[in-house]
């Protein structure tokens, strides 16, 4: 997987927009709503990867065998490897299982700065429920309109790349038919730059981002 600098605009899925009805019933339909976001080299993985069964993809399908709640990894421009954890219990453990992976990315990275070490972020889906729903997403790949599918580690979100509002819509309602939360979808805005970063590629296959 590429390292890349990316700067697009997320349309963040809210809840279900309450929509009254003539006869004063209402009903729930989720609305995708476009906010600018910049990042840096967010380390995406596509859906297929998890055909491949190589790089990020498999290194964290088994990382999750061995953490509970564990969501995904990547290493800042600070050489930090940061964590994703949906149990924040699992802090110390998710810590001892990957310092070899920090250490071993220090050792091939001398430029770091001193006293890199691992940072744990809290998130609301798990690697494996995430992978598992980008499976089950797979047909709106097919969709016209939809450029892009894939796993975003730093928002904790399956992103997805269209080319406007009403193809979003058409995105989330594959989502319901197929069982996937539209809490864990987040679109891109596609046509958006991006251009190759300095970031560099890491041990077991993801990136380094330069946030």
């Amino acid at each position: 997987m590429r390292a890349r600098t990316i700067s697009f605009a997320l349309l963040t899925v809210l809840g279900p927009a309450l929509a009254a009805c003539e006869s004063g019933s209402s009903v729930f339909e989720p609305e995708p709503q476009f906010v600018e976001i910049e990042t840096a080299a967010d380390v995406v993985i596509d859906v297929a990867a998890l055909d491949r069964g190589d790089g990020d993809a498999s290194l964290f399908d088994q990382l999750a065998k061995e953490i509970p709640g564990f969501a995904g990894f990547w290493f800042d421009r600070g050489c930090n490897l940061n964590v994703v954890l949906t149990d924040r219990t699992q802090a110390e453990k998710a810590k001892e299982i990957l310092t070899p992976y920090l250490r071993r990315y220090l050792e091939t990275h001398p430029d770091c700065p001193r006293g890199a070490g691992i940072v744990v972020h809290s998130g609301e889906f798990s690697w494996a429920e995430l992978s598992r729903w980008l499976d089950a997403m797979r047909p709106a790949a097919a969709l016209r309109g939809v450029s892009r599918i894939g796993i975003s580690v730093q928002h904790n979100r399956i992103v997805v790349a269209v080319d406007g509002r009403e193809t979003a819509k058409k995105v989330l309602e594959i989502a319901e038919r197929n069982g996937v939360p539209a809490a864990a979808i987040k679109f891109t805005l596609a046509g958006g730059t991006s251009r190759d970063g300095d970031a560099t590629r890491r041990d077991g296959g993801s990136t380094r981002s330069r946030s």
